[in-house]
């Protein structure tokens, strides 16, 4: 909120080979209510994560590389659901937000102008407390990221750029004591078929039929992982809950072969 941030740190990290170098903002920026961070690498290559902290809970998200067209399903949760999109354009970025719910979409329910190296955020809550999805499509590259925030916990993901036939989500058990969802988006032009396969023996497999942009989320048993398949391409989100605290990781799209 503050604009681009000086900083003499910024200017040079050093990540040792086959290791990490934590650099924390709290330090080096206090005070800040919201940043969004680009990072370029000089020479070799890296992993970047995000970890972020709430009432004894964290959060923890892998930074992704811009692009100008994004999908996000968001499961219904308490407390504030919110998207931030941000860029690091050196110059304004135009966009436009489609919104899925139970009526299907509609096209350019938001648009904007993010400004150099900014922001902008979404309040998802104000829009309906249902399951519901967003796509972001803008004139430059972006990165849209997922709040789901309460007083009990927080829960950071970024979106997917593409749609796929196959979805894993490994690891992707149900809390102690509490429960876990998914949310599927279907972006074919058809209907598609859709099962759910989790990962564990003697399971039923699920199947139902997905009209064309409509998504739905569904209960979850209690397994390692999940496969999830259809005819036609879909977006899938997990979800997480106990209590009020909610965490959200976007699917990985599994290609032929």
């Amino acid at each position: 909120e503050a604009g681009i941030e000086s900083n003499q740190r910024f200017e040079s990290v050093i990540v040792p080979p086959r290791s990490s170098t934590i650099v924390d903002f709290t330090e080096l920026v206090p005070g800040r209510e919201s940043l969004s961070i680009a990072i370029e690498t000089g020479r070799g290559r890296v992993i970047s994560i995000g970890r972020q902290g709430v009432a004894g809970e964290s959060a923890v998200w892998q930074a992704v590389p811009p692009a100008q067209d994004w999908f996000i399903p968001i499961p219904r949760g308490q407390g504030g659901r919110e998207v931030v999109i941000a860029t690091p354009n050196n110059a304004g970025v135009e966009y436009q937000v489609d919104f899925y719910g139970s009526e299907g979409v509609e096209e350019a329910l938001l648009s904007g102008t993010l400004p150099s190296r900014g922001q902008a955020t979404i309040d998802v809550t104000a829009l309906s407390e249902n399951p519901v999805a967003l796509r972001v499509i803008a004139t430059a590259p972006v990165v849209p990221t997922l709040w789901i925030e309460s007083e009990e916990g927080l829960g950071v993901t970024t979106a997917s750029t593409v749609g796929s036939n196959r979805w894993f989500l490994p690891g992707a058990g149900t809390p102690e004591e509490g429960w876990a969802t998914v949310v599927i988006l279907n972006i074919a032009i058809d209907e598609s078929t859709v099962t759910i396969r989790p990962l564990r023996r003697s399971t039923a497999v699920r199947t139902f039929v997905l009209q064309s942009d409509a998504l739905l989320e569904l209960a979850l048993e209690p397994a390692d992982g999940y496969l999830i398949e259809s005819d036609g391409e879909t977006v899938v989100m997990w979800s997480g809950n106990r209590g009020h605290a909610t965490a959200a990781a976007i699917g990985i799209p599994l290609t032929d072969g």
